[in-house]
């Protein structure tokens, strides 16, 4: 049970061993302190250890699909949240790549959260960064933090549009304003990516749309004169 070369797997099967070898019941009161007593395992370890394989149990219970096992480190920054939501919270930051110490971060502030807010945070489709759910979590209302979150994902900000619109938010400006600088940016990108597109088109493929070079030209140029009036709007 203590060599230093077993995994978490052949640790517990030991540890287990001899808990059923002792004849201790893990509904029975008290048998992590006794089984410390008796294998030396200080009881927060074996605390954490019986923590693990129980989430570990419950995800197979879910049958939630995992390309990798999570790791035990993520599991243990769940800890403190309902087991349901420790669950998904589970599933989220093995398929986000997050580490056990960016996990806890996160867990600790849907703690905070209304229940209303960690659902939509840890729903299957939910894609939020942690540094965007850190974010959202100081914004106080939780009305405004539902909004925020919808909006988010409807829109499919990245992580850094979606700082900024909640910097936004956080200064006092109203979401549906916000709104329209965030689908600006996104429109601006896009019509970037057409005009540097076009520009680099030769005259038969002008000749396909009808167009002659110098109305292509100069219809290109209106756009890109919009663009600018665009990037320097702002609100009074």
């Amino acid at each position: 049970m203590n060599r230093a070369d077993l995994d978490e797997k052949e640790r517990f099967q030991a540890i287990e061993q001899y808990r059923e070898d002792l004849k201790l019941n893990v509904d029975e009161h008290g048998f992590i302190r006794k089984l410390s007593k008796e294998t030396g395992v200080p009881e927060t370890t074996l605390s954490m250890i019986y923590d693990v394989q129980s989430i570990r149990q419950l995800l197979k219970v879910a049958r939630m699909q995992l390309e990798e096992e999570p790791s035990a480190y993520i599991i243990v920054g769940t800890k403190g949240l309902p087991d349901e939501e420790r669950v998904h919270l589970v599933v989220k930051a093995t398929d986000m790549g997050w580490s056990g110490r960016t996990t806890l971060k996160v867990k600790s502030v849907l703690k905070n959260m209304e229940a209303e807010v960690r659902s939509l945070i840890l729903e299957e489709k939910s894609r939020l960064p942690h540094n965007v759910i850190v974010a959202v979590a100081e914004l106080e209302d939780p009305e405004t933090q539902v909004a925020v979150i919808d909006y988010i994902q409807t829109h499919k900000l990245n992580a850094e549009l979606a700082l900024k619109f909640i910097e936004r938010v956080k200064e006092g400006e109203l979401i549906t304003e916000a709104k329209v600088v965030d689908e600006a940016e996104e429109v601006l990108k896009e019509i970037r990516n057409v005009y540097d597109t076009v520009r680099g088109w030769g005259v038969n493929q002008y000749k396909i749309l009808g167009l002659r070079w110098g109305e292509a030209v100069e219809l290109f140029n209106k756009i890109k004169e919009k663009m600018r009036e665009l990037t320097v709007m702002r609100y009074d």
